[in-house]
């Protein structure tokens, strides 16, 4: 693993630092996307980690040469062991606030080929520290318009990565037919309907219809609630699903905690996301639902100032082998439940 920053000697305002989690399959185009990133940036803007599978780094010859591009320290922020990931974004949170130390606005995270970028998310929300001086703006998945089919069918952490994705970049779209690169945004759609989908240009992402750049935008509170919760669900790869659950009732919390809880507990190995927004009895906003595997993130309030009148709450679900009417069969029986106790 290679760690760059951005040299500066501006001194930090002590905000957080947006994080762009760039994931995707070995030979996607991440490196390709990184360069851009690097070219783009201003100087003192951006810090860079790069990860390599093997033991010897050949990705940061290919970055543009920049003077104000400087190593810092290596690590490896994708082997098995926790502690290991978070050691390398402590030695890096370190590094900003020391004097003279470097000053960015922007960290890039690139992980192997082969990861699953579900830990590293975990550890920038969950992990106290981190998150007071990193704030994760959004998990950047690249695809290979060429094998994306194989690699989904053979290997699940490509199916992983996409999951995981708030945007989807394609790559070498220029290499496929039009109908077939058609076919694959819809299949990536109903893997992930969460996720927005570019194509690349050199590694700079690009518009489908006008071909035109359009930069990727932070995942903001206001941007969660998309036609995408109303969409019918879909299976795909290796028996992986996606779900969408709406209830146009008010949730009682405790119940609808209890639901994913032992849903989670129940089917964390195949749970590979839950994301949505949901409105519970007696609170004006709404919370703003996310968990992975067997994880279940801190919720947030949310404000949806563009659909005041619309309290539906709304769960995506996606996971290998979800029974989509023993979700709502289960999630009822909890409501009910919570119902009935109310009523004794």
């Amino acid at each position: 693993m290679v760690l760059f920053a951005s040299r500066s000697n501006d001194p930090s305002d002590g905000a957080p630092a947006e994080v762009w989690l760039i994931t995707g399959f070995l030979g996607s185009g991440k490196t390709t996307l990184l360069r851009e990133m690097v070219a783009q940036a201003a100087p003192g803007d951006l810090a860079l980690i790069m990860n390599e599978f093997a033991d010897i780094g050949i990705d940061q010859a290919l970055l543009p040469a920049d003077d104000d591009l400087v190593l810092v320290e290596g690590g490896c922020l994708c082997c098995t062991a926790k502690y290991d990931r978070i050691e390398v974004l402590h030695r890096l949170r370190a590094d900003r606030k020391r004097p003279g130390g470097p000053r960015f606005r922007r960290l890039a995270i690139e992980t192997t080929g082969l990861a699953d970028p579900n830990p590293v998310v975990h550890a920038l929300r969950n992990d106290r520290r981190l998150s007071r001086d990193f704030r994760l703006a959004a998990v950047v998945t690249v695809v290979d318009a060429t094998s994306a089919w194989d690699r989904l069918e053979t290997f699940d952490e490509a199916a992983r990565q996409v999951a995981a994705a708030d945007h989807l970049l394609l790559s070498k779209c220029d290499c496929v037919l039009p109908e077939e690169l058609l076919v694959l945004r819809e299949r990536l759609a109903q893997l992930n309907p969460l996720a927005t989908q570019r194509a690349t240009n050199r590694g700079r992402p690009v518009d489908f219809d006008s071909g035109e750049p359009r930069a990727l935008e932070p995942v903001t509170r206001s941007a969660l609630i998309h036609p995408w919760l109303a969409s019918e669900p879909s299976r795909h790869t290796s028996g992986i699903s996606s779900h969408v659950i709406e209830c146009a009732d008010p949730l009682d919390w405790n119940a609808f905690s209890d639901w994913l809880q032992g849903l989670c507990l129940a089917r964390g190995r195949d749970l590979l996301r839950v994301k949505g927004v949901v409105y519970v009895a007696g609170e004006a906003s709404a919370r703003l639902i996310n968990a992975v595997n067997f994880c279940i993130y801190p919720t947030e309030t949310v404000e949806l100032e563009q659909r005041p009148t619309d309290r539906v709450s709304r769960l995506v679900l996606i996971g290998r082998d979800l029974n989509p009417s023993a979700l709502r069969r289960t999630l009822d029986a909890a409501r009910r439940g919570a119902r009935g106790t109310a009523l004794a």
